[in-house]
């Protein structure tokens, strides 16, 4: 595969088609022209392995999962506030009941979040995260959040 790699090499062709195209200057035939390129070809390839050896290139960074939220906008971009709370908790391994129960509402006559409210805040945060399961919204508020905040959102009494 290499081999095939280093076939692709635009100055290893530049290379090659430079040394034919003098070779054909100088009248020594087109057979040895193509043997030259083809000579500087295969020394490009082989040498290719001894370079990376001599000159390694540095690491990558590891690939960020989830990108930062744009400049100005809160941690929890592209939420809202609430889904945000919401997300948290999910983090924390709460059940949706155990999240209604934790969230006020003015809404409701006990004060709490009702459970398909939090299902729907969830299946809410999916759809704008582009996501399938609870455990991607885990891994998402793990690694957005600032890291001086707990996981629990600021109580709203």
């Amino acid at each position: 595969m290499r081999a095939l790699m280093g076939l692709r090499d635009p100055f290893g062709l530049v290379l090659s088609a430079a040394a034919a195209v003098t070779l054909l200057a100088f009248q020594e035939g087109p057979l040895v022209a193509m043997l030259a390129a083809l000579s500087v070809l295969v020394f490009r390839m082989a040498a290719a392995p001894l370079i990376d050896r001599w000159r390694p290139r540095p690491p990558s960074p590891p690939p960020q999962r989830f990108p930062p939220p744009p400049p100005g906008q809160p941690w929890y971009f592209p939420l809202t506030r609430r889904e945000s709370e919401v997300a948290m908790l999910v983090a924390e391994g709460l059940t949706n009941r155990e999240i209604g129960e934790r969230l006020h509402s003015e809404r409701t006559v006990d004060g709490h979040v009702t459970e398909r409210g939090v299902d729907s805040h969830i299946q809410n945060i999916m759809n704008s995260l582009n996501m399938n399961r609870r455990t991607q919204i885990s891994a998402w508020v793990t690694e957005r959040r600032p890291r001086d905040t707990a996981i629990r959102p600021p109580t709203s009494r």
